[in-house]
């Protein structure tokens, strides 16, 4: 069978050194070059040593079972000691516990990081990439690396760089290939009508490409994937989950302190770099106005940005709704996020005013729970909205936010949009760079005892349970 690169050898990548690594010390630019700052800053010389020898092998296209376990094995480690309370630790603004799970988030990443390394290598990514470019930017980055953590005092030897050197490469060019600079569904603004450009069938092709692990993959390979994205926050407290999860939202990695240019970025980058986010958030919005009555009131839980609420204006143009029948609120705990809400919608849909009414709102899943009155329609009327968020919940909040006779009261019913139980343990091929966010695949299959009913998936295949759907994303009714 042909490599799954293949296909695209007919336009090789060129890459440009001087975009991915400019020379000069400017903070580098959103794109390819967004990875190099985990390089410059990331405090992992415990790691390294034993990664030392997987990195070779995943740069070889080599890694096995045994490599696997090997990896899982460091893993597992890391995971008892955040458990047992962390290792001794000298007082901070932080408990132990959380520093103890950061350091297994930064080695979850790390392992992703090899993984994507050894996948891409053996599916042939660097076959399509020029030679003379692939060489010569290895090389600028790795030395590159070299000299900037031994100016900040934690020098990275010259064989890890080297496979940094490749890894920024190869993340690059598969950016180039997956991740376009236009919009993937297109909107006219008069009318509300959205036109699904070519680009998406070639942005959701390496979606194809992980969901092939769902069938070809060890069970040792499967497990570490697992554990990299779900297993991991087996045993986490509450406490150390919400904490991981504001420094995530305020974009600041909590290993080193520095900003995460990926979530700054976010707005931006999220619908090209999960393609399947677009036309998923379009299908929703349509359910939400066929289904709702003469007024809607959304409470969306995982609001990202805000991006349902540009979808659910064209979506009441394309009906011929009035915005005005259409009370939306959004919960997003990032500051960031409900600043930019509105430019946010100005950038993807031009002029088209929202009402007052629709808004960001600080809170979370927890807040909901804790007082329902404040943010449910006492008559019952709210739909509650959950868009790829409950990965990103406490499991506990999840269980018992479902099965709370409160919220069953105030809500209507629920929409529960999500990646496939499939999916989250493919993320570390894809989307390793996001790695230090705390996730739980886990929850995507928690919904306490209410009624289901599967509206849509992408591919269109039917969903049951923990059946290989190929299926990437779907869209539940909850009643």
């Amino acid at each position: 069978m042909e490599p799954f690169f293949e296909r695209y050898r007919a336009a090789p990548v060129c890459l440009s050194p001087d975009e991915i690594c400019p020379q000069d010390s400017a903070p580098p630019p959103p794109g390819g070059s967004v990875y190099l700052p985990y390089i410059r800053t990331s405090k992992r010389t415990r790691f390294d040593t034993s990664l030392h020898e997987i990195r070779q092998r995943a740069l070889a296209g080599a890694l096995d079972r045994k490599d696997f376990l090997a990896m899982d094995e460091l893993l597992e480690a890391a995971k008892r000691d955040a458990q047992l309370g962390g290792i001794l630790l000298p007082p901070g603004k932080e408990t132990q516990r959380f520093y103890a799970y950061a350091r297994v988030k930064t080695l979850a990443m790390l392992l992703s990081q090899t993984l994507f390394v050894d996948n891409v290598i053996k599916e042939g990514l660097l076959t399509v990439i020029e030679s003379s470019a692939a060489r010569t930017t290895v090389d600028r980055i790795s030395g590159s690396i070299v000299r900037s953590s031994s100016a900040g005092g934690n020098a990275v030897s010259e064989e890890d760089a080297r496979f940094y050197g490749v890894l920024f490469t190869l993340q690059t060019a598969f950016d180039n290939l997956f991740v376009p600079d236009e919009n993937i569904v297109t909107y006219d603004v008069a009318s509300g009508e959205y036109r699904v450009t070519e680009l998406y069938e070639r942005c959701t092709a390496y979606l194809e490409l992980s969901n092939k692990k769902v069938l070809t993959a060890s069970s040792m390979e499967r497990k570490l994937c697992y554990d990299i994205t779900t297993g991991w926050s087996e045993g986490i407290d509450r406490e150390t989950w919400d904490k991981l999860n504001e420094y995530y939202y305020r974009g600041i990695s909590p290993t080193t302190g520095e900003e995460n240019l990926f979530v700054k970025n976010y707005d931006v980058v999220l619908e090209k770099m999960l393609p399947q986010f677009v036309l998923s958030k379009v299908k929703l919005s349509e359910e939400l106005i066929r289904r709702g009555g003469e007024k809607v009131k959304v409470l969306e839980i995982g609001a990202g940005s805000g991006a349902l609420a540009i979808d659910l204006a064209m979506s009441c143009k394309r009906l011929g709704v009035a915005l005005d029948q259409v009370e939306y609120h959004g919960i997003e705990p990032s500051d960031y996020m409900r600043e930019s809400f509105r430019s946010n919608v100005q950038r993807k849909i031009g002029d088209t005013r929202l009402p007052e009414t629709w808004k960001l709102v600080p809170g979370s899943l927890e807040a909901v729970h804790e007082a329902p009155d404040r943010y449910l329609d006492p008559q019952g009327s709210t739909v509650l909205v959950f868009s790829f968020s409950p990965h990103h919940c406490f499991r506990d909040s999840i269980e018992t936010f479902f099965r709370d006779p409160r919220i069953r009261a105030g809500a209507r019913e629920a929409f529960f949009l999500e990646g496939v139980w499939e999916h989250g343990w493919t993320k570390p091929y894809y989307m390793w760079v996001d790695c230090e966010s705390p996730e739980n695949f886990d929850n995507v299959l928690a919904k306490g005892d209410w009624d289901s009913q599967t509206l849509w998936t992408e591919p269109n295949r039917p969903i049951a349970g923990h059946c290989v759907t190929l299926a990437w994303c779907c869209l539940r009714r909850l009643r």
